[in-house]
Protein backbone atom coordinates (compact mmCIF):
# COMPACT_ATOMS: atom_id res chain seq x y z
CA UNK A 1 0.00 0.00 0.00
CA UNK A 2 2.80 2.44 0.88
CA UNK A 3 4.59 1.73 -2.42
CA UNK A 4 1.33 2.28 -4.32
CA UNK A 5 0.78 5.60 -2.57
CA UNK A 6 4.33 6.69 -3.37
CA UNK A 7 3.94 5.68 -7.03
CA UNK A 8 0.70 7.63 -7.33
CA UNK A 9 2.29 10.61 -5.61
CA UNK A 10 5.33 10.65 -7.93
CA UNK A 11 3.04 10.25 -10.96
CA UNK A 12 1.07 13.31 -9.85
CA UNK A 13 4.35 15.23 -9.51
CA UNK A 14 5.30 14.39 -13.09
CA UNK A 15 1.88 15.37 -14.42
CA UNK A 16 1.96 18.64 -12.50
CA UNK A 17 5.48 19.34 -13.73
CA UNK A 18 4.64 18.62 -17.40
CA UNK A 19 1.56 20.85 -17.26
CA UNK A 20 3.59 23.74 -15.85
CA UNK A 21 6.58 23.81 -18.16
CA UNK A 22 5.74 27.29 -19.39
CA UNK A 23 6.03 28.62 -15.84
CA UNK A 24 9.16 26.70 -14.85
CA UNK A 25 11.42 29.08 -12.90
CA UNK A 26 14.17 26.99 -11.39
CA UNK A 27 15.52 23.41 -11.22
CA UNK A 28 18.32 22.09 -9.04
CA UNK A 29 19.95 18.66 -8.72
CA UNK A 30 22.45 17.99 -5.95
CA UNK A 31 23.66 15.11 -3.86
CA UNK A 32 26.37 13.41 -1.86
CA UNK A 33 28.25 10.11 -2.18
CA UNK A 34 29.95 8.63 0.87
CA UNK A 35 32.70 6.06 1.39
CA UNK A 36 33.65 4.94 4.89
CA UNK A 37 36.32 2.72 6.44
CA UNK A 38 35.80 1.44 10.00
CA UNK A 39 37.77 -0.55 12.54
CA UNK A 40 35.73 -1.94 15.45
CA UNK A 41 36.80 -3.36 18.80
CA UNK A 42 33.77 -4.87 20.51
CA UNK A 43 33.39 -6.74 23.80
CA UNK A 44 30.35 -8.49 22.28
CA UNK A 45 31.53 -9.32 18.76
CA UNK A 46 35.33 -9.11 18.84
CA UNK A 47 37.45 -7.09 16.43
CA UNK A 48 36.54 -6.34 12.83
CA UNK A 49 37.12 -3.83 10.03
CA UNK A 50 35.32 -3.00 6.82
CA UNK A 51 35.09 -0.66 3.84
CA UNK A 52 31.57 0.64 3.25
CA UNK A 53 29.61 2.73 0.78
CA UNK A 54 26.95 3.76 3.30
CA UNK A 55 24.91 6.16 1.18
CA UNK A 56 24.29 7.83 -2.16
CA UNK A 57 21.82 10.68 -1.87
CA UNK A 58 20.39 12.66 -4.81
CA UNK A 59 18.13 15.65 -4.25
CA UNK A 60 15.84 17.14 -6.90
CA UNK A 61 14.19 20.53 -6.53
CA UNK A 62 11.90 22.26 -9.03
CA UNK A 63 10.19 25.60 -8.56
CA UNK A 64 7.11 25.67 -10.79
CA UNK A 65 5.83 29.10 -9.77
CA UNK A 66 6.62 31.64 -7.06
CA UNK A 67 4.24 29.77 -4.77
CA UNK A 68 4.67 26.09 -5.77
CA UNK A 69 7.75 23.88 -5.69
CA UNK A 70 8.45 20.14 -5.81
CA UNK A 71 11.30 18.36 -4.01
CA UNK A 72 12.24 14.73 -3.64
CA UNK A 73 15.29 12.82 -2.44
CA UNK A 74 16.46 9.40 -3.60
CA UNK A 75 18.68 7.52 -1.15
CA UNK A 76 20.62 4.30 -1.79
CA UNK A 77 21.78 2.87 1.55
CA UNK A 78 24.38 0.19 2.37
CA UNK A 79 25.44 -0.07 -1.28
CA UNK A 80 26.82 -3.51 -2.13
CA UNK A 81 25.49 -5.08 1.06
CA UNK A 82 22.77 -7.75 1.17
CA UNK A 83 20.53 -5.24 2.96
CA UNK A 84 21.06 -2.53 0.31
CA UNK A 85 17.93 -0.67 -0.72
CA UNK A 86 16.96 2.45 -2.64
CA UNK A 87 14.08 4.58 -1.41
CA UNK A 88 12.44 7.93 -2.02
CA UNK A 89 13.34 9.42 1.33
CA UNK A 90 11.42 12.66 0.76
CA UNK A 91 8.82 13.49 -1.89
CA UNK A 92 6.85 16.67 -1.28
CA UNK A 93 4.92 19.53 -2.83
CA UNK A 94 5.45 22.91 -1.16
CA UNK A 95 2.87 25.69 -1.32
CA UNK A 96 4.33 29.00 -0.13
CA UNK A 97 2.40 32.16 0.65
CA UNK A 98 4.38 34.91 2.31
CA UNK A 99 5.91 33.62 5.55
CA UNK A 100 3.80 30.43 5.50
CA UNK A 101 4.52 27.10 3.81
CA UNK A 102 2.25 24.07 3.44
CA UNK A 103 4.17 20.86 2.70
CA UNK A 104 2.32 17.75 1.52
CA UNK A 105 4.01 14.38 1.01
CA UNK A 106 6.59 12.01 2.45
CA UNK A 107 8.97 13.92 4.71
CA UNK A 108 10.86 13.90 8.00
CA UNK A 109 8.54 15.43 10.58
CA UNK A 110 9.73 18.54 12.48
CA UNK A 111 10.12 16.61 15.73
CA UNK A 112 13.63 17.13 17.10
CA UNK A 113 16.54 19.03 15.61
CA UNK A 114 19.39 16.46 15.92
CA UNK A 115 22.30 18.74 14.98
CA UNK A 116 25.71 17.08 14.96
CA UNK A 117 29.10 17.32 13.34
CA UNK A 118 29.78 13.62 13.94
CA UNK A 119 29.65 10.69 11.52
CA UNK A 120 27.50 8.55 13.81
CA UNK A 121 23.96 9.62 14.68
CA UNK A 122 23.26 10.83 18.24
CA UNK A 123 20.98 8.69 20.41
CA UNK A 124 18.37 11.45 20.35
CA UNK A 125 17.96 11.02 16.59
CA UNK A 126 17.79 7.24 16.89
CA UNK A 127 14.99 7.54 19.45
CA UNK A 128 12.95 10.33 17.88
CA UNK A 129 13.47 10.88 14.13
CA UNK A 130 10.17 10.21 12.34
CA UNK A 131 9.45 10.04 8.60
CA UNK A 132 5.84 9.96 7.45
CA UNK A 133 3.46 11.05 4.69
CA UNK A 134 1.99 14.18 6.22
CA UNK A 135 0.49 17.65 5.99
CA UNK A 136 3.01 20.08 7.52
CA UNK A 137 2.26 23.78 8.04
CA UNK A 138 5.19 26.06 8.88
CA UNK A 139 5.31 29.78 9.53
CA UNK A 140 8.18 32.17 10.25
CA UNK A 141 7.50 35.43 12.09
CA UNK A 142 9.33 38.74 12.26
CA UNK A 143 10.17 38.27 15.96
CA UNK A 144 12.38 35.22 15.37
CA UNK A 145 9.70 32.60 16.02
CA UNK A 146 9.25 29.63 13.67
CA UNK A 147 6.50 27.12 14.33
CA UNK A 148 5.08 24.03 12.65
CA UNK A 149 2.03 21.83 13.04
CA UNK A 150 1.56 18.52 11.24
CA UNK A 151 -1.03 15.79 10.69
CA UNK A 152 -0.30 12.25 9.52
CA UNK A 153 -1.40 8.60 9.69
CA UNK A 154 1.25 6.75 11.70
CA UNK A 155 2.19 3.14 11.07
CA UNK A 156 2.17 2.26 14.78
CA UNK A 157 -1.24 1.11 16.01
CA UNK A 158 -3.08 -0.62 18.82
CA UNK A 159 -3.61 -3.76 16.76
CA UNK A 160 -1.61 -5.84 14.25
CA UNK A 161 -3.57 -4.19 11.41
CA UNK A 162 -3.10 -0.43 11.22
CA UNK A 163 -6.27 1.62 10.95
CA UNK A 164 -6.40 3.94 7.95
CA UNK A 165 -7.10 7.12 9.90
CA UNK A 166 -5.41 10.51 9.73
CA UNK A 167 -5.36 10.98 13.51
CA UNK A 168 -1.68 11.40 14.43
CA UNK A 169 -0.28 14.88 14.93
CA UNK A 170 2.41 17.06 16.43
CA UNK A 171 3.76 20.58 16.64
CA UNK A 172 7.10 22.35 17.12
CA UNK A 173 8.42 25.85 17.71
CA UNK A 174 11.82 27.51 17.60
CA UNK A 175 13.02 30.93 18.78
CA UNK A 176 16.10 32.45 17.11
CA UNK A 177 17.40 35.43 19.08
CA UNK A 178 20.83 36.78 18.14
CA UNK A 179 23.27 33.91 18.79
CA UNK A 180 20.71 31.81 20.65
CA UNK A 181 18.22 29.20 19.47
CA UNK A 182 15.72 27.46 21.71
CA UNK A 183 12.89 25.17 20.72
CA UNK A 184 10.63 22.28 21.58
CA UNK A 185 8.32 19.83 19.86
CA UNK A 186 5.52 17.40 20.67
CA UNK A 187 4.43 14.25 18.86
CA UNK A 188 1.39 12.26 19.91
CA UNK A 189 3.03 8.86 19.33
CA UNK A 190 6.78 8.37 19.72
CA UNK A 191 6.28 4.74 18.62
CA UNK A 192 6.10 6.06 15.03
CA UNK A 193 9.81 6.96 15.06
CA UNK A 194 11.78 5.19 12.33
CA UNK A 195 13.95 3.19 14.75
CA UNK A 196 11.08 2.01 16.91
CA UNK A 197 9.00 0.98 13.88
CA UNK A 198 11.93 -1.25 12.84
CA UNK A 199 11.45 -3.05 16.16
CA UNK A 200 7.65 -3.37 16.14
CA UNK A 201 4.48 -1.59 15.06
CA UNK A 202 1.96 -2.37 17.79
CA UNK A 203 1.39 -0.56 21.08
CA UNK A 204 -1.28 -0.93 23.73
CA UNK A 205 -1.82 2.86 23.72
CA UNK A 206 -0.13 5.74 21.93
CA UNK A 207 2.99 7.01 23.71
CA UNK A 208 3.43 10.78 23.37
CA UNK A 209 6.92 12.25 23.03
CA UNK A 210 8.64 15.58 23.50
CA UNK A 211 11.91 17.05 22.17
CA UNK A 212 13.70 20.16 23.47
CA UNK A 213 16.89 21.83 22.26
CA UNK A 214 19.15 24.77 23.08
CA UNK A 215 21.87 26.11 20.78
CA UNK A 216 24.35 28.94 21.24
CA UNK A 217 27.41 30.15 19.37
CA UNK A 218 30.01 32.86 19.77
CA UNK A 219 33.07 33.48 17.65
CA UNK A 220 34.17 30.02 16.43
CA UNK A 221 32.50 28.03 19.21
CA UNK A 222 29.14 26.26 18.81
CA UNK A 223 27.19 24.57 21.62
CA UNK A 224 24.17 22.36 21.14
CA UNK A 225 22.06 20.40 23.66
CA UNK A 226 18.94 18.32 23.05
CA UNK A 227 16.69 16.02 25.06
CA UNK A 228 14.08 13.61 23.64
CA UNK A 229 11.73 11.74 25.94
CA UNK A 230 8.58 9.69 26.08
CA UNK A 231 5.83 11.42 28.06
CA UNK A 232 3.96 8.16 28.69
CA UNK A 233 5.03 4.60 29.44
CA UNK A 234 5.54 1.78 27.00
CA UNK A 235 4.10 -1.35 28.62
CA UNK A 236 4.87 -5.05 28.40
CA UNK A 237 3.99 -6.42 24.97
CA UNK A 238 4.44 -3.14 23.11
CA UNK A 239 6.44 -3.05 19.85
CA UNK A 240 5.43 -6.61 18.99
CA UNK A 241 6.63 -7.88 22.37
CA UNK A 242 10.04 -6.13 22.39
CA UNK A 243 8.99 -4.27 25.55
CA UNK A 244 9.11 -6.71 28.48
CA UNK A 245 8.25 -4.28 31.30
CA UNK A 246 6.97 -0.74 31.74
CA UNK A 247 9.52 1.90 30.71
CA UNK A 248 9.73 5.54 29.63
CA UNK A 249 12.77 5.94 27.30
CA UNK A 250 14.78 9.17 27.09
CA UNK A 251 17.88 10.31 25.23
CA UNK A 252 20.12 13.36 25.62
CA UNK A 253 22.81 14.85 23.39
CA UNK A 254 25.46 17.49 24.09
CA UNK A 255 27.91 18.80 21.49
CA UNK A 256 30.72 21.34 21.48
CA UNK A 257 32.08 22.24 18.04
CA UNK A 258 35.06 24.47 17.25
CA UNK A 259 35.37 25.96 13.77
CA UNK A 260 39.00 25.97 12.62
CA UNK A 261 40.56 27.81 9.73
CA UNK A 262 40.33 26.59 6.11
CA UNK A 263 37.00 24.72 6.31
CA UNK A 264 37.93 22.50 9.24
CA UNK A 265 36.25 21.76 12.56
CA UNK A 266 36.65 19.72 15.70
CA UNK A 267 33.56 18.25 17.36
CA UNK A 268 33.08 16.66 20.79
CA UNK A 269 29.80 14.79 21.43
CA UNK A 270 28.21 12.97 24.35
CA UNK A 271 24.92 11.08 23.98
CA UNK A 272 23.18 9.20 26.78
CA UNK A 273 19.92 7.28 27.13
CA UNK A 274 17.86 5.73 29.89
CA UNK A 275 15.15 3.04 30.01
CA UNK A 276 15.89 2.26 26.35
CA UNK A 277 17.21 -1.30 26.66
CA UNK A 278 16.24 -3.31 23.54
CA UNK A 279 15.25 -0.03 21.86
CA UNK A 280 18.67 1.60 21.31
CA UNK A 281 22.01 -0.10 20.70
CA UNK A 282 23.81 1.96 23.33
CA UNK A 283 23.21 3.40 26.77
CA UNK A 284 25.83 6.07 26.09
CA UNK A 285 28.28 7.07 23.38
CA UNK A 286 31.15 9.54 23.16
CA UNK A 287 32.54 10.80 19.85
CA UNK A 288 35.49 12.95 18.85
CA UNK A 289 35.36 14.11 15.22
CA UNK A 290 37.77 16.06 13.03
CA UNK A 291 36.58 17.24 9.61
CA UNK A 292 38.49 18.94 6.82
CA UNK A 293 37.94 19.86 3.17
CA UNK A 294 40.59 18.02 1.12
CA UNK A 295 39.54 19.60 -2.16
CA UNK A 296 36.57 21.49 -3.56
CA UNK A 297 33.35 19.56 -2.74
CA UNK A 298 35.28 16.74 -1.03
CA UNK A 299 35.26 16.49 2.77
CA UNK A 300 37.17 14.02 4.95
CA UNK A 301 36.06 13.02 8.46
CA UNK A 302 38.02 11.19 11.15
CA UNK A 303 36.07 9.93 14.16
CA UNK A 304 36.68 7.98 17.36
CA UNK A 305 33.54 6.61 19.00
CA UNK A 306 33.40 4.91 22.40
CA UNK A 307 30.01 3.42 23.26
CA UNK A 308 28.58 1.46 26.19
CA UNK A 309 25.80 -1.10 25.80
CA UNK A 310 23.10 -1.63 28.42
CA UNK A 311 24.74 -4.92 29.43
CA UNK A 312 28.00 -3.08 30.21
CA UNK A 313 29.93 -4.16 27.12
CA UNK A 314 32.00 -1.54 25.32
CA UNK A 315 32.44 -0.80 21.61
CA UNK A 316 35.26 1.33 20.24
CA UNK A 317 34.96 2.40 16.60
CA UNK A 318 37.51 4.29 14.52
CA UNK A 319 35.94 5.63 11.35
CA UNK A 320 37.16 7.57 8.32
CA UNK A 321 34.58 8.94 5.87
CA UNK A 322 34.98 10.65 2.52
CA UNK A 323 31.94 12.64 1.37
CA UNK A 324 31.77 13.98 -2.18
CA UNK A 325 29.17 16.71 -2.82
CA UNK A 326 27.83 17.38 -6.30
Amino acid sequence: MQNLRLSLFLTSLLLLSSSSQAELKEMQISGVFEMEAVAIQSDSNGNSNDLLAPALEIEFYTRLTKQISIAFTLVAEDIGDSTSNTIADDAVINFRLGASTLTIGQSTLPFGRYETGAINDPLTLLLGETSETAFIYNRSTDVGLDYSVYLYNGKSSGSPVAKESLNDFGFAFNFNIDDWSIGAGYINNLANSDSLLDIGTTVNEKVAGMAMHLAFHFDDWHFFAEHVMALDDFVAGDLNGAISSKRKPTASHLEVLLDLEEDRYLSLNLSTSSQAVDLLDYESQFTLTYATMVMQQANLYFELLSAKEYNGNQDTILGVKLALDF
